[in-house]
């Protein structure tokens, strides 16, 4: 996790005690929410996936479509 930059304009990442915050209020997360993180996560990587895909084959998406007949 990229917190802010430095001086010399690198990404700048969490002290140690950043860390052991952000690592208690992910253990306080009740279900539901967690539920909801973890689904978008796996919308992004999903998103992600086909955004590569088409990017290394633009005719990606013929391998799981068909044109209707006389096209």
């Amino acid at each position: 996790m990229i917190t802010s930059r430095t001086a010399a304009g690198e990404p700048d990442g969490l002290s140690d005690d950043l860390i052991g915050l952000l690592i208690e209020w992910l253990r306080a997360i009740g279900r539901r929410p967690r539920c909801r993180i973890d689904r978008r996560i796996r919308q992004a990587d999903r998103a992600d996936q086909r955004a590569r895909d088409l990017a290394v084959d633009r005719e990606f998406w013929r391998k799981h479509f068909r044109a209707p007949v006389g096209e």
